[in-house]
């Protein structure tokens, strides 16, 4: 890459001919503005300024910007809703394509269950238009301002029985570097339907999922929508450990019985007694514990299972989940107690699980100091190591409020697990620790259990690409292709 003076240079001619082709309006160099996209939520010392931002409103005018950037060689970094996820932090002084103007939901099919929305549509934003038709969308943990596309396309860990949010995208508009538009699934033919992702040819789709911008953005995609249905549902189930609690969770998906489930760690449901509003922030007495240890009185792991459908149908499937828990080691939670016990813990599965609407909660106070490790494994390996990994974190100095969660995806076969080790952004020094510890966890998870990393969430992991062997020069050789002169994003992952 140039030097900073050739890079601004660059980027002057750059601001010339966007403002000339796209409007002055949508180009900018004003640095309060360019301080906004310096990577939100990245980890201390990944923070970088951009040269410029570009705020298209037409997929005419990401042709135009990419273009441009591809002849002027330009790094371009593409984000939405601004928090920008740690796998596309801008280069510095390059540029970002700033996607928030493009927020417009185009349909909502109520044949085929899908919405088709541009990048900039938020996850509130969706919900509540869908919610009008008896609709919601999946939204994980973020909360309503966090846009849809660029979470589902590179995050992957919520789902409605499925495999997880990367299938909830149905279809995907891309526009490449050298400015090629293309759709994916039924829409590549021009009849407007978005109904599958594949058929009759390869599904190339996944070649944008998980891949944080390397190979081109998406200007449109189709996100399947779910019915609200006559009743929902959020049943408890308390376990003094997670092998049990993993024990549970197959189980139930396995029999197709609940839509998801999620296994949360003491720690993690702990802290929304306060997030709510019940209790004071964690004491020092709290904090002190070893997060393989707990407080007495609650159990070690609360299981929600997550469901809705016919009335009688759902007080049978309840019944049977009360069942599962005893077999497998845990007890039943009914929900007077749970309201009793933990109401900050069941106003938020209340908000999430029953409401189906995005917590506000997220974002806010010590919360979102976390260093996340995401994994995928196989469910008894995930169990096998956990307290092995908290016992790491805690021994390597990340003792503060350490939490995790953990859910089951297609029926049982792999489970996930992000442990959140919470540290001070403020603590550069210590930020940059944490993240060579979580470099350290991943390849020893990966070497030891099988596991694979959920998303790559730090620039040093980036080898671990070439560990992939063939897959890697098949990578590099579509890499190639479509991205000839390497703009998308090539400070992160590759």
């Amino acid at each position: 890459m140039d030097n900073a003076e050739g890079m601004m240079e660059k980027i002057e001619k750059a601001a010339g001919l966007l403002a000339a082709a796209i409007g002055a309006e949508k180009v900018t160099r004003d640095v309060s503005e360019l301080a906004c996209f310096t990577g939100g939520h990245a980890a201390a010392g990944m923070l970088k300024l951009p040269g410029l931002v570009c705020r298209p409103t037409t997929v005419e005018d990401v042709v135009e910007i990419l273009k441009t950037a591809n002849e002027l060689r330009v790094p371009t970094t593409a984000v939405s809703s601004g928090t920008i996820d740690y796998t596309t932090h801008p280069f510095e002084g390059g540029l970002v394509i700033d996607f928030s103007w493009m927020n417009k939901i185009l349909e909502i099919n109520e044949q085929s269950d899908y919405a088709v929305i541009e990048p900039g549509v938020t996850i509130g934003q969706l919900n509540g238009a869908v919610r009008e038709k008896g609709y919601w969308a999946p939204f994980g943990s973020y909360p309503p301002s966090i846009c849809v596309l660029g979470n589902y396309t590179q995050r992957g860990h919520a789902s409605m029985r499925s495999c997880g949010i990367y299938d909830d995208v149905l279809g995907l508009e891309v526009v490449t570097p050298t400015g090629i538009v293309f759709r994916t699934g039924s829409a590549a033919f021009d009849h407007g339907q978005w109904h599958t992702t594949w058929g009759p040819f390869p599904d190339i789709r996944g070649l944008f999922m998980g891949a944080g911008g390397s190979f081109g953005v998406f200007t449109k995609g189709a996100v399947r929508i779910y019915p609200m249905n006559e009743t929902r549902k959020m049943v408890l189930a308390g376990f003094d450990d997670i092998r049990k609690s993993v024990d549970y969770c197959v189980r139930l998906a396995r029999a197709g019985l609940v839509e998801h489930n999620i296994i949360w760690h003491w720690a993690m449901y702990s802290m929304f007694e306060s997030m709510y509003g019940y209790k004071e922030l964690p004491g020092p007495r709290l904090l002190a514990l070893k997060p393989w240890e707990k407080p007495r009185n609650c159990p070690y792991n609360v299981v929600t299972a997550q469901m809705s459908g016919f009335a009688e149908d759902m007080e049978v499937h309840e019944k049977l989940c009360g069942r599962l828990a005893g077999e497998c080691g845990g007890e039943y939670i009914p929900r007077e107690r749970a309201q009793e016990e933990m109401p900050g813990a069941w106003e938020h599965w209340k908000i999430i699980g029953i409401d189906r609407w995005p917590c506000t909660k997220f974002g806010k106070g010590f919360v979102q100091f976390g260093a996340f490790a995401f994994l995928y494994a196989a469910p008894q390996k995930v169990a096998e190591m956990e307290e092995a990994a908290m016992r790491k974190f805690h021994d390597a100095g990340l003792r503060f409020g350490m939490t995790y969660y953990s859910q089951t995806f297609d029926r049982g076969r792999s489970q996930s697990i992000r442990f959140t080790p919470f540290i001070s952004p403020l603590d550069r020094a210590r930020a940059r620790e944490a993240m060579l510890t979580l470099d350290e966890f991943y390849r020893w998870a990966m070497e030891k259990y099988g596991a694979v990393a959920m998303l790559v969430s730090h620039p040093e992991q980036r080898d671990l690409l070439p560990m992939t062997g063939g897959y890697y020069e098949v990578w590099k050789m579509l890499k190639k292709t479509l991205d000839p002169n390497n703009i998308m994003n090539p400070h992160t992952l590759y």
